[in-house]
């Protein structure tokens, strides 16, 4: 297919969709894998679905549903290492939605760091306990968010690939 005025305008906001999917697993804003998948999702139905285009988004898809499988795991496992009780995790969890609301941009962090210490401290009446339990969930949470921004740009590479075979061939 010959690039077209549509289908160069098409990449650059299937690109801008794809920095904003990245920037979203950086400053969790909204879902950024879910939005790359969906970014990607959009291009096939804009695009066609040749051949070659379902092969790609099913490589997209399971790199999506990897990414997001680990996203749960690996901060579970972190909070669990660190010795943090099931109340705070969902603490924390009702924190970071709060959070969300409450303080753009980084209020997810802000609020589930402070979910898991302040359930943690409840219980246990100890700083240190309460401390230990919030940087293990913390550190699981930043490794979940550097595979998810691994997945993004895994995503992205791919959809250049795929882009450019569609536009050249």
């Amino acid at each position: 297919m010959e690039p077209t005025s549509v289908n160069i305008i098409l990449a650059v906001l299937v690109a801008f969709g794809m920095v904003a999917a990245l920037v979203g697993t950086i400053f969790p804003a909204f879902p950024g894998v879910g939005l790359a998948w969906l970014v990607a999702l959009a291009f096939g139905f804009l695009a066609g679905w040749s051949p070659l285009a379902v092969g790609f988004m099913v490589a997209i898809t399971l790199i999506t549903a990897t990414a997001l499988g680990l996203g749960i795991v690996v901060p579970k496992r972190a909070t669990d290492a660190a010795g943090a009780s099931r109340r705070a995790a969902w603490a924390g969890l009702a924190g970071a939605i709060i959070g969300f609301f409450a303080i753009p941009v980084v209020g997810f962090v802000i609020g589930g760091a402070a979910g898991v210490y302040l359930a943690e401290f409840g219980i246990s009446k100890d700083h240190a306990v309460a401390w230990t339990s919030t940087k293990g969930t913390l550190k699981g949470f930043g490794i979940a968010a550097l595979i998810q921004a691994g997945a993004v740009l895994a995503i992205g590479v791919l959809w250049l690939v795929w882009a450019f075979l569609e536009f050249t061939m």
